[in-house]
């Protein structure tokens, strides 16, 4: 029996911001009394600093959802639920406040075109319902199966990949969910010595 070639696999994590905003819930034509509560749990929100007897003036958070809140999940579907599909094969992953764009193919050299074409077409989506992206927090990955293993992050001198004018670098590692991901597959990073016997 012969074994199927191994295909590179390029990965990018996006990591978004600026996400819940309360006109798509009224565009999902959310009753009017269920939008006034969310926003009230949304943005009538504040924080304060405490250090020792001291305590700072009370701030408005502007934006996000409450950490751990069990609304977050909802409104993040009720949100992203007109996101674009490719229509270049490439798949996508979405959770919480991040995309995952991956593409496998036999020639890294036609992986980056399509995401390129995806990328440019998130954008747009993104531009119009005002979704920024957090570039320190996004990648891109090429995941080399090769056994020879290679220092560069890609196997060649590609540019970095944009999106909402903001560049994802490319990195040889990334924690994603807890996990994390190395261009070598080897998961190395994720084992606890102390846990090992």
């Amino acid at each position: 029996m012969s074994r199927r070639p191994i295909r590179p696999t390029v990965v990018v994590v996006v990591v978004v911001g600026g996400v819940y905003k309360l006109y798509k819930l009224h565009q999902l034509q959310v009753p009017g009394h269920l939008v006034f509560i969310i926003h009230q749990y949304l943005i009538v929100r504040h924080f304060f600093f405490r250090h020792d007897n001291s305590i700072s003036a009370k701030r408005l958070i502007r934006a996000g959802v409450p950490q751990g809140s069990t609304l977050s999940p909802l409104l993040y579907s009720a949100y992203t639920n007109d996101i674009l599909r490719p229509q270049t094969g490439v798949q996508h992953a979405l959770f919480i406040d991040d995309i995952v764009l991956y593409l496998r193919s036999s020639n890294f050299r036609q992986i980056t075109p399509r995401l390129h074409k995806t990328n440019d077409e998130m954008t747009r989506w993104f531009q119009s319902w005002r979704i920024e992206v957090n570039p320190e927090k996004s990648a891109a990955i090429f995941f080399n199966y090769s056994k020879i293993k290679k220092k560069e992050a890609v196997p060649y001198n590609f540019p970095t990949f944009c999106m909402c004018n903001s560049s994802i670098p490319w990195h040889h590692k990334y924690k994603y969910l807890g996990i994390t991901l190395d261009k070598h597959i080897h998961f190395k990073d994720n084992a606890d010595p102390n846990t090992l016997y």
